[in-house]
């Protein structure tokens, strides 16, 4: 026999289930960024938030340095469901190092909207080469993938492109590609790990490219030094992992998933100390953390 006590324990799991599902979800946000500092301010702009990081894409805003609209320009943690504070200048692909970006179009749409998954997808010229960028963050996640395809238009081959997405924080610390410390533009043969890491106490954000094989602005910007054939794609795959407070460990340990490397455990709070009680070269070798003006 159902119970008057069974039926209300029957509807308050199902209360109880439908807002831990809301919670867990990925949303799209239209307008103005809700993110505090954000620049991300016109009325078309866009605003990805999950529980744990918010990225906003401007796409009627301005972008700075000269790059074309839509592109990253706000990125903060989320913690206890509140947003904070914007903390890059600007984190996206450019074509060509910091060469001028000749644009004469930007088309940007939402392919998935949630509540599991958003994916937005912006097109861009630079000269004759089609640049199309996917966003996506998934429910839950602490990371942003990045998939830039840039294709050839033109009957030219373009050589010497320094191509690959950027990490341009307002203030914190910046924790250079691991062993590249002191090294501020130019190959990346002595790098320990393909990531920078921008952080203060109560946050970080870290860049991953596996692509990498060059660096500049002093680790700002993670290249690959390459040549485009006329007709001729190429992919680069990047991640913007975001945290809510200045402990770096999950850097490393999205690092080590990834590449599926042997790994410790050991009870250190912060990366350097991960470094020095596990021995991992990474952070234990040659990296030096500086202060970013701002």
């Amino acid at each position: 026999m159902i119970t008057l006590r069974t039926t209300a324990r029957v509807v308050l799991l199902g209360a109880l289930t439908a807002l831990t599902c809301a919670h867990a979800a990925v949303r799209v946000l239209t307008g103005p960024t809700p993110i505090p500092d954000g620049d991300a301010r016109a009325a078309g702009d866009l605003t990805v938030v999950n529980e744990k990081l918010a990225f906003a894409l401007a796409v009627e805003s301005a972008v700075p340095f000269g790059v074309p609209r839509g592109a990253i320009v706000d990125v903060a943690p989320v913690s206890r469901g509140q947003i904070g504070r914007d903390r890059i200048a600007f984190a996206d692909f450019i074509p060509n190092n910091w060469s001028a970006w000749p644009n004469t179009y930007q088309h940007l749409d939402v392919l998935e909207r949630g509540p599991q998954r958003v994916r937005i997808r912006t097109v861009r010229d630079w000269g004759k080469v089609n640049i199309v960028t996917v966003y996506s963050l998934a429910a839950n996640s602490d990371s942003v993938e990045i998939r830039t395809t840039m294709t050839n238009g033109g009957d030219e081959t373009l050589t010497d492109l320094l191509s690959g997405l950027t990490l341009w924080p307002r203030s914190g610390f910046l924790f250079p590609v691991p062993g590249l410390a002191g090294v501020s533009e130019g190959k990346a043969d002595g790098a320990l790990a393909d990531r920078v890491v921008a952080y203060d106490a109560g946050w970080a954000i870290t860049l991953h490219a596996p692509y990498l094989d060059h660096i500049g602005s002093a680790s700002r910007d993670l290249f690959q030094l390459h040549t485009l054939q006329p007709h001729e794609s190429r992919t680069f795959t990047g991640w913007l992992q975001v945290g809510s407070s200045g402990d770096l460990a999950p850097v490393v340990g999205a690092e080590i998933e990834r590449g599926q490397l042997p790994a410790a455990r050991c009870g250190a709070r912060s990366a350097a100390a991960t470094a020095q009680r596990c021995g991992n070269p990474s952070w234990s070798q040659n990296g030096t953390a500086r202060r970013t003006p701002g």
